[in-house]
């Protein structure tokens, strides 16, 4: 697919942008991307960790609320450093920081679960489990509603898609 930018070189990086919940998707190449980036968040890569970490209130300093000398026990990863870069350093570190944590991935993601699109190539059982969760939702809406008929349906659905996992 060729940069819908520049129409010169191989479109690598999607572009998406929601505004008033329109959703808005291009398609560029590398060196027109860092040309997007560098006018949305200036030349300092820097600038864009410095973003994320203000979506908390009170900006980078409580992006992650400090609570004494916290550190990951695999690697090494203090508080501070997490604070400045905004990366975990390995797989512990997402135990090790989760209290602080937490806020930030809903602030960001509206979420701290990975509720993401997933490839037809493998979404045999992904799929299935999402339904699964989303059916589990309704049903119980349809309880608290005390709408037992749609409540018994959903049981049923759920019933039948569990037997396909």
């Amino acid at each position: 697919m060729q940069c819908e930018n520049c129409k010169q070189l191989q479109a690598t990086v999607q572009v998406t942008q929601v505004i008033n919940n329109q959703k808005k998707e291009i398609n560029i190449c590398e060196h027109c991307a860092g040309k997007l980036q560098q006018q949305v968040f200036g030349s300092d890569p820097k600038n864009l960790q410095h973003f994320l970490s203000n979506l908390m209130e009170g900006g980078p300093s409580q992006a992650i609320k400090t609570s004494g000398s916290l550190s990951c026990s695999e690697c090494g990863l203090t508080q501070e450093i997490l604070t400045n870069n905004g990366r975990f350093g390995c797989e512990q570190c997402y135990h090790s920081f989760q209290d602080q944590a937490i806020p930030l991935m809903i602030k960001i993601h509206n979420s701290d679960q990975h509720i993401g699109k997933v490839p037809e190539r493998t979404s045999g059982g992904a799929k299935t489990a999402k339904q699964i969760r989303v059916l589990k939702s309704l049903l119980q809406e349809a309880i608290n509603k005390e709408a037992f008929e749609k409540a018994a349906e959903l049981r049923d659905d759920i019933q039948e898609l569990e037997t396909h996992l």
